[in-house]
């Protein structure tokens, strides 16, 4: 789920521009009194101001953030725009439902991706995990380290580090549902429904990549684990020597002929 609105926790630019649509259609702002911008969230409405047509006939406006919207928190907030006209007529767009404005947090920490994903495990990981964009970034350097290690003793597989990644985005946004908006409710758990969907594809990429061997805890192109006994056949290895004699076979583990 991409929301309708997002913008970065602190930041005034860019402005908002928006094409105000009823029915498919752009509303004629032209005797339009006022256009006002409002998001609401657990607490209420955190963002109020007036907006700037910019074409009046094509319905398209503009918001500036102010610096009382820069200090909202991260989060999922419900958005509409109130329109009045002559007589004191107003309209809410959109007319029957909300607009989602996600406020993303600044992350503690560096983010960095090099757009090869063979550059390094963790642009590996941010590859699979879908966090290649700079403008919205998931999780930062340190938080993709931290688990590229975790893992290490295991499996060095981006695909199963990346599932365990968006195993976590699934419980932060989880964590959101609970004290967001109604109107955005049904959409956060969607998008915590496509987070843990995500991890579960992952695993089962990884695992259709390994099949036809034991899972060594290593790379599928890696070295034999030096630690595994090799495993060995040979004809005749199930008889029944107490069965009586039958034609000799020799047996390539234990030596010799029966």
């Amino acid at each position: 789920m991409a929301p309708d609105i997002l913008m970065r926790a602190g930041n005034q630019l860019p402005a908002l521009r928006r094409v105000l649509e009823v029915d498919g259609l752009p509303v004629d702002l032209t005797t339009a009194s006022t256009v006002v911008f409002k998001a609401s969230g657990a607490t209420g409405v955190v963002i109020s101001g007036t907006c700037a047509v910019s074409n009046a006939t094509a319905g398209q406006v503009d918001y500036f953030w102010t610096t009382n919207d820069a200090l909202v928190p991260s989060g999922f907030y419900q958005a509409w725009y109130e329109v009045t006209f002559p007589g004191s007529t107003a309209l809410t767009v959109p007319n029957g439902t909300y607009l989602v404005l996600q406020i993303t947090s600044v992350l503690q920490g560096s983010w960095s991706y090099s757009g090869n994903p063979s550059a390094s495990t963790r642009d590996a990981v941010r590859y699979h995990l879908g966090d290649t964009d700079p403008d919205d970034p998931l999780m930062s350097d340190g938080e993709l380290d931290y688990l590229i290690t975790d893992w290490s003793l295991i499996s060095t597989s981006p695909r199963l580090i990346a599932a365990d990644a968006a195993e976590n985005l699934a419980n932060r946004y989880a964590r959101e549902v609970t004290v967001s908006a109604d109107a955005v409710t049904a959409q956060l758990q969607e998008l915590v429904g496509n987070y843990r969907a995500l991890a579960v594809s992952l695993r089962a990429q990884d695992a259709n990549r390994n099949l036809g061997g034991p899972d060594l805890g290593v790379d599928a192109d890696s070295v034999p684990d030096p630690t595994v006994r090799p495993l060995n056949f040979s004809i005749g290895m199930h008889d029944n020597k107490r069965s009586g004699p039958t034609a000799p076979q020799i047996d390539e583990f234990y030596g010799g002929v029966w």
